[in-house]
């Protein structure tokens, strides 16, 4: 019990995330750093909650005393606590009735005050019959019939998630994966394609999206193959649909220069509405508008002329001054300064083979020169030249580049995470040890007939509480300008009302692009 009350309180304070101190430091963290959404960690608390609920649920069907007021107090509790939030972030319906006023605005409010009635009704219809079973397994004489009563609640549970189910987000047809559209087929046959860029007509969480089949063409929204839709048709694409972005990418893509699209190689950019873009005028491709950018340069190419660096901030500057020169000079982080500053080089380098995690490129040049390859850098990757281990370097803050001297060569880059080693031999020993486990002929543990002891010093839970309100404390305070103390920035703008109105308002009709 102590453990899963431990987990349901760290997976609420890591849930919080950018709101608590502990994601100021959960990147380094094994494990735990990689978490990609904070919220995500509600998981955990479901994990925790479901297993006490288990534990709560086998208590009740063996013999003896249970008690519930505690239980009870603190369901009780919870409402409670949740009244004022509701009245606090709902309070615009009744104090602003008539602020929605476009038919499809008043439709979707009415659909959305159903949805909460029937939600709050089921959940009160299901606390009472859990009120009556609880009350009727306490009261129950033989074990058998107690135990048979108790088994009825995790019945109420299904019934609980089914019926939050009832009418679950409509799926698209099969052909949205299976049929690719115009534009990719467009892609395909023009031989200047090196990678694209979608830009999304709609956000896929973006209100109104996913719950109106009826008014939104999904296929028109596919087309412009944004998100990470340009990998299930084969495609190269600069940007994927993920939370978690490196650094080092994520400043790239503020320097302000264009040439930023010509070095990693993107040669099309596609939207869903029309506009200007200094590209000029798009091709218009089913229900995608395609751009073209003629200078994208290739993912994989020899340089020289390096600007040589100590650490990413100073290759941030370096790329600020160079500007539209960073298409023809590379700004390598290498300490060995292996080419010279001035050194123009000459050469080929060709994709010859490429997986997700091994890319194989094939150099000629008659003189030394850095092979760089607009892929994303990360301690990960390693690199063989003809089969010989070579440093892979950070080039232009976020890509790859590795110095070959001058010849023919074989340059392969290969992908193995951190930890990758560890994670493997743990999952292996942890495997031989449950299968040992599982074949074991005698019994491992023998269950009691009622629950003794935890053995946790008793009023322990209560600390619980108390430190996360503390976690919570500290990460609310922080020193303003002046120096006296004050809500720490990490909190502004957390609190606000009806973001469910808000929602109602985002859907209309959009403007074109300018």
């Amino acid at each position: 019990v102590g453990f899963w009350v431990l987990l349901a309180g760290l997976g609420f304070l890591l849930m919080l995330g950018r709101y608590t101190v502990l994601f100021d430091a959960m990147h380094r963290i094994p494990i735990v750093g990689s978490g990609r959404i904070p919220v995500r960690y509600h998981l955990w608390v479901a994990l925790a909650v479901s297993a006490l609920a288990a534990v709560g649920a086998d208590r009740l069907a063996r013999p003896g005393r249970v008690r519930l007021g505690a239980a009870w107090g603190t369901v009780l509790a919870l409402a409670l606590a949740s009244l004022p939030i509701l009245i606090y972030v709902y309070a615009p319906v009744w104090t602003q009735p008539n602020r929605w006023t476009l038919p499809e605005h008043r439709d979707r409010y009415r659909w959305l005050g159903e949805e909460l009635l029937t939600a709050g009704v089921r959940t009160g219809v299901l606390l009472l019959v859990l009120v009556f079973v609880t009350s009727w397994a306490r009261r129950a004489a033989l074990p058998r019939r107690r135990a048979a009563i108790a088994a009825l609640l995790p019945l109420l549970a299904i019934a609980d998630l089914m019926g939050a189910h009832w009418y679950d987000v409509p799926t698209v047809a099969p052909s949205y994966w299976t049929e690719p559209p115009e534009s990719v087929r467009w892609l395909r046959a023009d031989p200047r394609l090196i990678r694209i860029f979608g830009a999304a007509t709609f956000a896929s969480g973006e209100p109104g999206y996913a719950s109106e089949p009826g008014r939104i063409d999904f296929f028109a929204v596919r087309d412009p193959l944004a998100w990470s839709l340009p990998i299930v048709w084969g495609l190269d694409s600069t940007v994927g649909e993920t939370p978690i972005l490196p650094s080092r990418r994520l400043r790239y893509s503020d320097t302000p220069d264009f040439a930023r699209f010509d070095v990693e190689g993107l040669s099309h950019i596609l939207t869903g509405r029309p506009g200007r873009s200094p590209l000029g005028e798009p091709v218009r491709v089913g229900s995608a508008y395609i751009f073209r950018n003629p200078g994208a340069l290739p993912r994989a190419r020899l340089l020289g002329r390096p600007v040589y660096v100590r650490d990413d901030r100073q290759a941030d500057q370096a790329l600020k001054d160079l500007g539209p020169a960073i298409r023809d000079r590379i700004v390598v982080e290498d300490p060995d300064q292996p080419l010279p500053p001035d050194a123009v080089v000459s050469g080929s380098a060709r994709i010859v083979r490429e997986v997700p995690e091994r890319v194989e490129i094939e150099t000629t040049s008659s003189t030394p020169a850095y092979l760089f390859l607009a892929d994303t850098y990360d301690p990960g990757w390693s690199a063989t030249l003809d089969g010989r281990p070579v440093p892979v370097r950070p080039a232009l803050v976020a890509f790859r580049a590795v110095f070959v001297p001058a010849g023919r060569h074989t340059v392969v880059f290969s992908y193995r995470p951190a930890g990758f080693q560890l994670g493997l031999l743990i999952t292996i020993v942890g495997a031989i040890l449950g299968l040992v486990l599982l074949a074991w002929p005698g019994q491992v543990a023998a269950l009691g007939p009622t629950h003794g002891d935890s053995g946790w010093p008793r009023g322990w839970v209560r600390w619980e509480p108390a430190l996360m309100v503390l976690v919570l404390a500290a990460s609310a305070i922080g020193r303003e300008s002046a120096g006296t103390l004050g809500v720490h920035p990490r909190w502004s703008g957390s609190f606000h009302r009806f973001t469910w109105g808000a929602g109602i308002e985002a859907m209309k009709p959009r403007k074109p692009l300018d």
